[in-house]
């Protein structure tokens, strides 16, 4: 791949009813712009089910995005604790194409 590669990781969670919002606090608290390779993130609430949150992390090398799962899953899980209904599920890119047509910058931390 070429220097200017960049990865990205799509997490998809299930919470138990009324729960999503609690755990987005918590894997916000796990998304560390001091993490080697972390570019940044982006947190999607599903309207067409209110108890599942997509979450896409940007990286700068694939070793760096397989690394921070390695480091940080059981503690993420465990920090969720019984808030998660069902598994992750988790897919690891290479990104393709990224534009937007404006810069967008929405934080509720």
């Amino acid at each position: 791949m070429g220097k200017d590669t960049k990865y990205a990781r799509v997490s998809r969670q299930r919470f138990k009813p009324g729960r999503r919002e609690e755990g987005n606090a918590i894997v916000a608290g796990f998304l560390k712009e001091e993490e080697e390779g972390y570019l940044g993130y982006i947190a999607l609430n599903s309207l067409d089910d209110p108890d599942t949150a997509t979450y896409i992390t940007f990286w700068t090398s694939e070793e760096a995005m397989v690394h921070s799962i390695e480091v940080n899953r059981e503690n993420v899980y465990r920090a969720l604790g019984d808030l998660i209904a069902g598994t992750t599920d988790m897919e690891h890119s290479e990104i393709q194409d990224m534009v937007l047509d404006r810069v967008l910058k929405v934080e509720a931390r």
